[in-house]
């Protein structure tokens, strides 16, 4: 991408493609965690296309991809560029929400809750009239997803302050995914399990409900691989979980071929061998060319030697 994106600058210098090439090797050298190259990148943008109209705007993608790596301090500095140097530009409007989105974002990343909290409730006063605020609200929660009081804190304002938007039924689910993960992790099994047959009642029509499952049986394969100790009874956890959502929701589905092969494996443990099989089948046939996929086939083999015996 680097070298086209070089051959278009080099090539055409005058097009209108140079500028947006320009912009392109400094998100692709972001993305290739080249910073000081990126910078250069930048700067060079800012050097050749001065008098460019679409200038802020490839300002405002190449921050965004900052911000989306996590690196808040270069993205903040180009936002509040755009805001100094075209302030009546629209993207300049769109700086201002994603500088005080990267306030937010920085301060939880590094474990600073009080200001992260000042942060969004700013966030929510300055920027109210904005249709994208309850989207970027959760986006800011969802992304660190923690069971910690800010990230409840801010599912919460999205279900009080916006409670006609698709967003909030999205951050009542994941307020309940949070803390299903929780019980998970500290072991409380009984209810963790009556905390996931109310998540099914409540959220059967969902359409989120699949991956919030999926993430559920994935808190489950954490605790089974990465905690020392566990006994064979683990395993059955994930199986309960995973039958009372074939039972209440039969046309169950995510696109996820970890899920399915981890479910095919919880019953492999247990000697149930023809639904193993059909799982590990499942696995190997939708998805043949993913890692999972191939070790299903091997699976397939392992499972019929079993049945065999």
């Amino acid at each position: 991408a680097q070298n086209l994106y070089q051959q278009v600058i080099d090539s055409w210098p005058t097009a209108q493609h140079a500028m947006w090439s320009q912009m392109g090797l400094a998100i692709s050298f972001i993305a290739d965690g080249n910073d000081s190259a990126a910078g250069e990148a930048t700067d060079k943008l800012l050097i050749n296309y001065p008098g460019n109209e679409k200038l802020p705007e490839a300002l405002f993608y190449i921050a965004g991809r900052y911000g989306w790596d996590k690196k808040y301090e270069p993205a903040k500095s180009i936002y509040q560029k755009i805001i100094q140097n075209w302030p009546d530009n629209p993207f300049a409007g769109n700086a201002e929400f994603d500088l005080a989105r990267a306030d937010i974002l920085s301060f939880i990343d590094s474990q600073d809750e009080p200001n992260a909290l000042i942060a969004t409730e700013k966030l929510v006063s300055d920027f109210n009239d904005r249709s994208d605020l309850p989207a970027a609200l959760f986006y800011i929660a969802a992304r660190y997803d923690q069971p910690t009081e800010l990230i409840e804190t801010i599912y919460q304002q999205i279900m009080e302050l916006f409670p006609e938007s698709p967003y909030a039924s999205k951050a009542e689910l994941n307020i309940a995914r949070i803390n299903i993960l929780s019980l998970i992790k500290s072991g409380d099994d009984p209810n963790a399990l009556a905390a996931i047959d109310t998540l099914i009642a409540d959220f059967n029509d969902h359409p989120d409900l699949p991956r919030v499952i999926s993430s559920i049986e994935e808190g489950y394969y954490n605790k089974i691989f990465l905690v020392e100790g566990l006994s064979l009874e683990d395993w059955l956890q994930p199986l309960i979980v995973w039958e009372k959502v074939m039972e209440k929701v039969p046309d169950f589905f995510y696109d996820s071929p970890d899920l399915y092969y981890f479910i095919a494996g919880c019953y492999y443990k247990f000697g149930e061998y023809e639904v193993a099989l059909a799982y590990f089948d499942m696995v190997a046939a939708g998805w043949p060319d993913n890692r999972w996929g191939r070790d299903a086939q091997e699976m397939i083999r392992k499972t019929n030697e079993k049945l065999a015996k």
